[in-house]
């Protein structure tokens, strides 16, 4: 028989419970992060970068499907536009290992 299920499981931090879609943020509360160290740098190591500049709710770094190795950029979801802005204003140039981050306000699909 069957075990009533009182909280359905939802993905924490998308709370849709797929995989397949990205952490979002509202509108302007998602920053592209460019330039990520390719080798040991992981999606721990991006929250605690920008951990500091407000309530995230959630960061990816995208990877090759085919091989998982790090493309070198991500994705950072604050709740709030004013925390990214803070984040890329903090973040934007800073030097990571060899490389200097590149951080871009992630534009919406959605016409206005």
């Amino acid at each position: 028989h069957a075990h009533p299920h009182p909280h359905p499981y939802t993905h924490p931090l998308t709370g849709t419970g797929s995989h397949d879609s990205s952490p979002q943020g509202p509108e302007g509360a998602n920053l592209f992060v460019y330039h990520l160290p390719t080798e040991g740098f992981s999606e721990g190591d991006l929250l605690s970068l920008f951990e500091p500049f407000g309530n995230l709710n959630g960061v990816q770094v995208f990877t090759d499907r085919n091989t998982g190795a790090s493309r070198g950029f991500g994705l950072v979801c604050f709740d709030a536009p004013e925390a990214a802005q803070i984040a890329l204003e903090s973040m934007d140039g800073f030097q990571l290992g060899e490389k200097r981050l590149k951080v871009q306000v992630k534009r919406s699909m959605r016409p206005y």
